[in-house]
């Protein structure tokens, strides 16, 4: 499945920028592993291996893809449009559930799609 990283409209790109900003290049890898098997394997594979899952209660499809390096924790939300994987927002979680400010701004990206 491609993925496809979301873009502002002035061309930037906020999930790149992030991971270039990262602490150093094994924080770096931990993320672009992840997206790599986003890339190779089915959703309904990464679904059964735990580093996927689904965000519940809101009516869009968004999913929380999951990377980690030592304590460091990583999310990034996508959803699957027109068959591919479209990355949305990254950040670090620091708290057992997602913030609902990320899972807006993710769906305010989603509209704009």
């Amino acid at each position: 499945m491609d993925v496809t990283y979301h873009e502002t409209r002035r061309g930037d790109c906020p999930i790149l920028d992030f991971i270039k900003n990262l602490p150093d290049e094994k924080h770096q890898k931990a993320i672009i592993i992840a997206v790599d098997f986003l890339e190779k394997f089915s959703l309904q594979q990464l679904l059964h291996t735990g580093d996927v899952e689904k965000i519940k209660g809101i009516k869009e499809t968004i999913y929380e893809l999951k990377a980690h390096y030592g304590k460091a924790i990583y999310r990034i939300l996508f959803s699957i449009v027109n068959g591919n994987s479209y990355l949305l927002l990254i950040f670090d979680k620091k708290d057992q559930k997602i913030k609902k400010k990320y899972i807006n701004k993710a769906i305010d990206i989603l509209k704009n799609i």
